[in-house]
């Protein structure tokens, strides 16, 4: 405060008189005022009343005084002493503005920036339009309009603040300076920014010193009063549109604010809402005050606004430095810096765009050929092939089967399903689109790994071609590409993440890590360890498996802290996800894919042991001719450039992913040639492709030193056939992406004739039967739902007794045995089979069956089961008594008098119409989990497996329900999954460490030092001589 006095005593204007304000203080300030002013100088204030009535109770102290001007200043304001000449000379020379205000600096003794008048976006969110420390250097010295200018330093006409009805006496503090120029605007006046006139703003409310007030309240009224002036003083027409998208834009930061454990501020924004709620009456009324006086209509006053929305492309930049890792150390490259040096291409601009930006040589090719292969799945219609199926029309499906106790449809068991479903579920609401949900969660997969490649290939250098490079080498590996291309959408999730798990390893792990990145580290590798196992049980092994090398690494070297985030991290994962493992142990590997999409066990692959060490599997299209073996260039490049670059460059690290390399190939061969049950051998290639990808950023960040090294011999030799080995690679990797290696993947095929679903309105849910000749000579069945499969499916478990009766049933019907496999499929809810293809033998075998009535069609070779019954029904006396007695209904069944409505996951409903004796039939797994009941009470359960079957006797009332009990239990394991999502979300968002809030500066800026002496002799400006760029250099009245 003292600056401030004694900055304003050293004013050159003459006719300024001084007002001061003590609203309530409980410092020193006031004592200070009374001893620096006269008495009739100072107000005080019984209370605080806000910015807004202190400068009321000033003007009134001064009403009977001939006053053209007032200068509104701040206790944390110094202004230069020419600083009110040239705000009045500014008046002066134009009418038609009400109000300026001075360009100010931080209070330091750099010129930084802090506001050179403000803007906001069409929400009212503040804008300076200022870089980060954007130092004074004259580029904004043009006086030019501003939406408004702060109150700190401010300058308005008496007639004008009179006319407008001063600040909002509500706006106690923040924001009130906005409103009252925002309203100058409208009513047709102007606001401008004067930068000739300088002052120095502590800002101390905005750091939070002043009053002490927290930043959850500065956020409260910042809020309130932002949401209150855009209420006002927009236009009912542009108020329309952007109240409720901001209201919408509110909701997702106060969730991100939840998410980020800043619960205070959230519910600072709430209240902010609901005071606005309360005060809606009083805000209408000044609303109509301020509309009847408009002059100018909003579209007038766009340009005041920054266009577009600036939080969402700051927001977007932020992402972009986190995808690029522009914030994390390069750790193999210790001595990467940058060094001042004359650039040899100064002048060739062309030439240093391209080695400036090796996105656009490399990425954008990449990126094309990606899209060009795409060509053939961007029409209508659904994707399917190997584990991918056709998403539901409704992503809620996926939640629902999530909670549901009784899913995993058309199989289903009470066992839980893979929290990735969930994921599915929240990802595929947001996107909203089934198609816009499938291609960007299934293609997605490729431009995120080369994204997450680039972003960990910044632990081994800063530089961008390298990390571009590797990035490019790994997603045009044939393993990458591969598993995308056979449809192993789990295996393709593992590849995805699996460079960015061992960056959020190191990362984790390493002592020099900052704590609060750390920690997010650990966060992310959390999530990524739960998306990749539970996307794949067995290839996701290689995520955990990583950071128990980590640990290993951590427990080894004695780094407690580090090995303690692990441990955090690995149990948060766990626990999410050990409902779903401990079921996949106890049950059976998880369902995903139909026997149309090769589905079933993963194929047995002959996997020769060169193409294993090199990582070049023969699982993608054209890699059998040519282009194959000039993919090859890739590894063996690699590997040269390994022995002659990256052995002399860095020799451990190159040893060691050699060694990786080796022994990834080795294990993936093993795999493939001792038959291993359950895994896909190209997978355990993955850790060799991420060893092959960091290898190439070595040899790329060092070849150029190799070249001009001073003895020309055979390292330079090598590091030429190595960079040219790399680049024909490359090309070939582009080639092969274009030409489309998605060999498994089709779009919209005819899966099930159209006749298949027909009846699903009227008869509920049933089952079909898929029956295909494979490769082998084998034939492979599936079930699927009356639609066809679905991706609800994925990462759920099968009922084992469903699965081994319907493999023993088709066993049978396809070798002849008996008549009686048909009536099982009837007892199990299949309503139809279906062979996606003709096949002779099969046809003779089924056309034995009693139960299998042949369907004349031209669009495939359908049978309907004569002995199905529906998903649930009642079955009277004597058919029932059949039933029990041979455990399969009568051929040519028509015995179900009344079929129950499938309400939801594991819940049907429905009647007979009448009271009769029987058994209530569930084409469901025989398991304690069912219970049926009626009016009266739960009905007896009788044996009748597979199946669930209840008695019904001739008392019984006509309407049953069926439930699937647990439903309290899932949905506490679920409350508890959630619970440990969230903090582990918020440990990402926001994770631990000492809050850096900026201090301000206690001393004075240089400028201001001798205007802080009272023995200085401050020059005095003369008062008749104009400031520079003014015409006239008289005044009328004064300014106080």
């Amino acid at each position: 405060m003292l600056g401030a006095l004694r900055t304003l005593r050293a004013q050159g204007y003459p006719n300024l008189d001084v007002i001061a304000v003590d609203n309530a203080s409980t410092d020193t300030s006031g004592e200070l005022l009374r001893r620096r002013l006269p008495e009739d100088r100072v107000v005080t204030m019984e209370r605080n009343q806000g910015f807004g009535r202190a400068v009321v109770a000033a003007l009134r102290a001064t009403e009977d005084e001939d006053i053209d001007y007032v200068l509104l200043v701040h206790d944390d304001m110094a202004l230069m002493p020419d600083a009110v000449q040239w705000l009045v000379g500014a008046m002066e020379e134009d009418p038609s503005l009400a109000i300026v205000g001075p360009k100010l600096r931080e209070w330091a003794d750099d010129p930084l920036l802090q506001q050179v008048g403000m803007s906001a976006d069409a929400f009212g969110r503040a804008e300076d339009r200022l870089d980060a420390d954007e130092l004074d250097q004259g580029q904004h010295d043009s006086r030019g309009d501003v939406l408004w200018v702060s109150s700190a330093g401010m300058l308005l006409r008496r007639d004008a603040l009179a006319t407008l009805g001063g600040f909002d006496s509500r706006f106690d503090q923040f924001r009130d300076d906005m409103d009252l120029c925002w309203r100058a605007w409208v009513t047709g006046r102007r606001v401008a920014v004067v930068p000739s006139a300088v002052g120095y703003h502590l800002a101390a409310s905005a750091h939070h010193v002043k009053g002490r007030r927290s930043p959850e309240e500065a956020r409260y009224r910042i809020e309130r009063h932002t949401l209150a002036s855009m209420l006002k003083n927009y236009s009912g027409r542009r108020l329309a549109w952007v109240l409720p998208l901001g209201a919408l834009i509110d909701v997702l930061r106060i969730l991100g604010l939840v998410l980020s454990r800043r619960f205070a501020e959230g519910f600072a924004m709430v209240r902010a809402y609901l005071w606005n709620l309360a005060q809606l009456p009083a805000t209408l009324r000044r609303r109509r005050a301020v509309q009847a006086a408009r002059r100018q209509p909003d579209s007038r006053l766009s340009s005041l606004f920054t266009p577009g929305l600036p939080r969402l492309r700051r927001y977007g930049e932020s992402i972009m430095e986190l995808a690029s890792g522009d914030s994390t150390q390069a750790l193999v490259d210790a001595d990467d810096v940058t060094v001042a040096r004359v650039d040899p291409l100064a002048d060739q601009p062309v030439q240093r765009f391209l080695r400036d930006r090796p996105l656009v040589l490399l990425g954008i090719p990449l990126l094309l050929a990606f899209l060009v292969s795409l060509s053939g799945f961007l029409g209508e219609g659904q994707l399917v092939g190997g584990e991918i199926s056709p998403w539901p029309e409704d992503a809620t499906a996926f939640l629902q089967s999530y909670l549901s106790p009784w899913g995993g449809e058309p199989l289903a068991s009470a066992s839980f399903p893979s929290p990735v479903q969930a994921v599915l579920g929240i990802l595929s609401t947001l996107l909203g689109s089934a198609w816009l949900a499938q291609r960007v969660l299934v293609f997605g997969l490729i431009p995120l790994a080369f994204v997450v490649t680039l972003r960990a290939g910044r632990l081994v250098t800063s530089r961008p071609w390298p990390r571009v490079i590797g990035a490019a080498v790994y997603v045009t590996s044939p393993v990458v590409l591969g598993s995308l291309g056979e449809g192993r959408y789990g295996v393709a999730v593992v590849s995805t993440l699996l460079p960015g798990i061992v960056s959020l390893v190191i990362r984790a792990t390493d002592p020099s890590t900052n704590r609060g990145v750390a920690w997010r580290s650990t966060a992310l590798l959390s999530l990524a360890v739960l998306l990749a196992l539970g996307s794949a049980p067995v290839e996701g092994l290689l995520a955990p498996a990583v950071v128990l090398v980590g640990m290993v690494v951590a427990l080894l070297r004695g780094w407690i802290r580090p090995l303690l985030r692990l441990a955090v991290g690995g149990a948060s994962a766990v626990v999410m996800l050990a409902p779903w493992l401990f079921d996949v142990i106890r049950d059976g590997g998880p369902s995903g894919g139909t026997l149309a999409t090769d589905g079933g066990p993963p194929a047995i692959l002959g996997l020769p042991l060169w193409q294993a060490i090199v990582g070049q599997p023969r699982i993608v299209d054209g890699l059998d001719g040519a282009l194959g073996w000039t993919m090859l260039a890739i590894p063996g490049a690699i590997l040269l450039g390994a022995l002659v670059v990256g052995m002399r460059a860095r020799p451990l690290i190159t040893g060691a992913l050699v060694l990786l390399v080796v022994t990834s190939g080795a294990a993936g061969w093993a795999a493939s040639f001792y038959r291993l049950p359950l895994v896909w051998p190209p997978a355990l290639l993955l850790p060799g492709a991420v060893a092959l990808a960091v290898l190439a950023m070595i040899v790329a960040r060092w070849s150029t030193e190799t070249l001009l090294a001073s003895d020309f011999g055979a390292g330079q030799v090598g590091t030429g056939v190595a960079a040219m080995g790399i680049a024909v690679g490359l090309v070939a990797g582009i080639v092969l992406l274009a030409g489309g290696p998605w060999i498994e993947l089709r779009q919209d095929p005819q899966l099930l004739p159209a006749f298949i679903g027909a009846d699903v309105d009227q008869l509920g849910e049933y089952r079909v039967l898929l029956l295909d000749r494979a490769e082998d000579g084998t034939v492979r069945w599936e079930v699927t739902g009356a639609q066809g499969p679905t991706m609800v499916s994925f990462g759920t478990i099968r009922n084992e007794s469903l699965t081994r009766l319907l493999d023993t049933t088709v066993t049978q019907a396809v070798a002849g045995v008996g008549d009686s496999p048909g009536a099982v499929l009837g007892l199990l809810n299949v309503r139809y089979v279906v062979l996606l293809a003709p096949d002779a033998e099969i046809q003779a075998s089924l056309a034995g069956q009693r139960a299998l009535e042949p369907l004349p069609s031209t669009a495939a070779v359908a049978y309907r089961v004569s002995s199905w019954l529906p998903r649930a029904s009642v079955v009277p006396d004597p058919a029932a008594s059949q039933l029990l007695a041979s455990g399969l209904p009568s051929f040519g069944n028509r015995t179900a008098e009344g079929a129950l409505v499938h309400v939801g996951p594991g819940e049907y409903s429905g009647g007979t119409g009448g009271a009769t004796d029987g058994l209530l039939v569930l084409s469901e797994a025989d398991s304690g989990s069912w219970r049926a009941a009626d009016a009266g009470g739960e009905l007896e359960r009788v044996e009748l497996p597979p199946v669930t079957a209840f008695r019904v006797d001739n008392s019984a009332e006509d309407r049953f329900r069926v439930v699937a009990a647990g439903g309290l239990r899932r949905r506490a394991v679920v409350a508890v999954q959630l619970l440990v999502a969230l903090g582990v979300i918020s440990l990402a968002l926001r994770p631990p460490g000492r809050r850096e809030d900026d201090e301000p500066v206690a001393t004075m800026p240089t400028e201001l030092v001798g205007l802080a002496d009272t023995t200085t002799v401050i020059p005095r400006i003369d008062p008749n001589a104009p400031p520079p760029g003014t015409t006239d250099g008289s005044t009328r009245g004064g300014a106080r």
